[in-house]
């Protein structure tokens, strides 16, 4: 299902002209406002003026994720602290937390890439989306909520725990989409099968799973025990959160950017990918792992979308956010 059709079967030269206008913007909202980033651009000899081609992202210096937990807690704000809206953060099991905030019109960009997300993965105005991810600092339930909200579906906001009430809320509600970690969705599937209650008592059709590593095998498990279509959502607080990129109902197995809101590329065996349209916090950020993934990354030939798909399990990632002038 397509959500957003302007964005979504853009042609392609028009896409380029809209990710070098958001870069560009991009890069000079950085520059201007977080000094952290003037000093790394300074240092490589970058100003927001000779960004001309998407090319020249490959100039642009990375981060690590250290330089959160330096920074910590507000130090790569783009915006006033007047201006944010909602906290969200790491677990800070290595350490400080990263904390990341959200401006208004972020709220309203994650709302809007997670309802595209959610459409790609065959969600409608007539699913029952049963939001099982936590909700609180984790991105995960709030991120999905809202889009499923803004899809126009019945939102279940039924967070983690309580594994037998859930099922019951599934069964009676007629949830026909399941949001949670792929480890939830097997515990689902075992309490049924501990209860004796058949898959056939649910109206299940598709999951969406993401927030941690899953294996084929987990994937083809879950599948065969709840009987739906099982499909990756990824995301990562500095970013957002979910919604940067989702599997497809029609073709499985890839997963898909939104290019209107981020670029990626593939210099050799590095993908890259930078935010395009968000304001709170601006982030480079290096080496993170994937979960499951296909076996290269290339741009798809269909505007609606990009292919990400990796085969170096360690990603190298270079994010700056910005919002849009929508």
């Amino acid at each position: 299902m397509i959500w957003n059709k302007d964005l979504e079967t853009m042609p392609r030269p028009a896409l380029r002209e809209l990710q070098l206008e958001r870069l560009r913007w991009s890069v000079r909202w950085a520059y201007d406002r977080v000094p952290f980033h003037k000093r790394r651009l300074d240092a490589a000899g970058v100003v927001p003026e000779r960004i001309r081609s998407l090319d020249d992202l490959r100039r642009l210096p990375f981060m690590v994720k250290s330089d959160l937990r330096e920074h910590y807690p507000d130090g790569l704000f783009a915006v006033p602290r007047s201006e944010i809206v909602r906290i969200h953060a790491s677990s800070g099991t290595k350490g400080k937390a990263t904390i990341v905030g959200y401006t208004r019109e972020d709220i309203e960009t994650w709302a809007e890439v997670c309802a595209r997300s959610l459409a790609c993965g065959g969600a409608h105005p007539d699913s029952v989306i049963h939001v099982a991810y936590g909700y609180g600092l984790f991105t995960g339930g709030l991120g999905v909520h809202y889009g499923a909200e803004r899809l126009g579906a019945l939102t279940v906001p039924a967070s983690g725990g309580n594994t037998a009430r859930q099922i019951t809320l599934m069964q009676d509600l007629g949830a026909t989409v399941l949001c949670c970690t792929p480890s939830y969705a097997l515990n689902v599937a075992e309490t049924m099968r501990d209860r004796g209650i058949e898959r056939s008592t649910l109206a299940l059709e598709v999951g969406v799973f993401g927030a941690e590593p899953w294996t084929v095998g987990m994937r083809e498990e879950i599948e065969r025990a709840l009987g739906l279509v099982a499909l990756d959502i990824y995301g990562l607080s500095e970013v957002m959160g979910p919604g940067v990129s989702m599997e497809s109902l029609s073709c499985p197995w890839r997963l898909r950017g939104l290019p209107s809101e981020s670029y990626s590329c593939a210099p050799r065996t590095r993908a890259v990918f930078r935010k395009l349209t968000q304001a709170r916090t601006t982030y480079h950020r290096p080496s993170t792992r994937s979960g499951v993934m296909p076996a290269n990354i290339s741009m798809n030939s269909n505007p609606q979308a990009a292919t990400m798909a990796i085969s170096h399990r360690r990603i190298f990632w270079l994010i700056a956010g910005v919002t849009s002038r929508q």
